[in-house]
């Protein structure tokens, strides 16, 4: 072959392979254009790709398990740190909290430390020490207990006691938490005050130790100045104290059976000996709602108060707007807490 058809074969040839490899070249130009779109809008699917790599399928595998792992704890983290953004639920009430029992950890607040008057939500303590007392110093909740006239004479909410009249200590509890009757609290308050010393002001005794166990729960803004919480300026506590103290009261079965009944009938012995009967309705209107206690109150200084239980939670608001306003945003509370925390459900 002449030189010149030499050189026309060698050109003919490269401009053969040349458009080969181009041909070649483009599908996977295609390919990688394709799996860089396809990267930037599903970020976290990749597209197969045939490996002669062992474990690929396994790995990757675990790298999206990691991927959702990691997800769902940021959601929890999310869940938890809900409660201390501006989404928190507006309330009214001067001081309240929320509480767990479960972990006795506060996953609401405000002003919650703050000291103030409680009004008839003394009377948790005074219900939790009256049980307390009779479990160690064995007296039956159904010895009977004689209504004084100074128990009579007593102002403010009653559970319309009669002077002389005897009833036994459960049914008094239940007159002092349902009817929020001062009276009971005043004839508890004697009756345990001379158990724990003879003496002529039994009421004193009995709150001293009201006092005591607030100490010993840590209860640091607590101090009791009488078993009813009648107006009186030493006479204070705040939410966060009144929640703790509540949580450890409802370890006790009566007083949950105590708190969460709607009515009572309790059977009394007068003076004469003859025998009648009153009845309790609860003062707390939650209690037709779903809540499953505890107590209310109401001073003029004071302002309408509340301690709701419901589930796992146990709500205190002090100074509400107005009392009917407790009930909207005891409701409302709810309503955040069980949804925001779920899990402690």
């Amino acid at each position: 072959m002449s030189t010149n058809n030499l050189s026309k074969q060698k050109l003919y040839n490269q401009f053969t392979l040349s458009k080969h490899l181009d041909h070649r070249r483009q599908p996977n130009q295609t390919t990688q254009s394709s799996r860089l779109i396809s990267y930037i809008s599903l970020p976290k699917v990749e597209p197969s790709r045939p490996s002669t790599r062992k474990n690929t399928h396994s790995t990757t595998s675990r790298l999206g398990s990691s991927n959702l792992l990691e997800s769902q704890s940021s959601a929890r983290l999310m869940m938890q740190n809900y409660s201390l953004t501006s989404s928190n639920p507006y309330v009214s009430s001067e001081s309240c909290c929320i509480i767990n029992i479960k972990t006795e950890a506060l996953i609401f607040k405000k002003n919650d430390d703050e000291i103030r008057e409680i009004a008839s939500l003394t009377k948790i303590m005074t219900c939790f020490l009256a049980l307390k007392l009779c479990k160690e110093l064995k007296i039956s909740l159904e010895s009977q207990v004689q209504v004084s006239e100074k128990a009579v004479k007593s102002i403010g909410t009653s559970a319309g006691l009669i002077e002389g009249s005897r009833l036994t200590i459960r049914s008094l509890l239940y007159g002092l938490m349902l009817p929020s009757g001062n009276d009971a609290s005043i004839v508890l308050a004697e009756f345990f005050g001379n158990f724990l010393c003879i003496t002529s002001k039994p009421i004193q005794v009995f709150v001293r130790e009201m006092n005591r166990i607030a100490r010993d729960l840590r209860l640091t803004c607590t101090n009791f100045g009488n078993p009813h919480g009648l107006s009186y300026k030493g006479n204070v506590s705040c939410a966060r104290d009144i929640a703790r103290l509540t949580v450890v009261a409802l370890k006790d079965q009566n007083f949950r059976e105590i708190v969460k009944s709607q009515v009572y009938l309790a059977d009394v012995r007068l003076k004469n000996a003859d025998k009648t009967q009153k009845t309790w309705t609860n003062t707390n209107k939650l209690l037709w709602d779903g809540f499953e206690g505890v107590k209310t109150g109401n001073t003029n200084s004071a302002g309408p108060c509340l301690c709701a239980l419901s589930g796992k939670f146990v709500y205190v608001m002090l100074n509400c707007r107005t009392s009917d306003t407790r009930w909207v945003e005891a409701k409302k509370l709810k309503k955040w807490a069980e949804c925001v925390y779920y899990e402690d459900m």
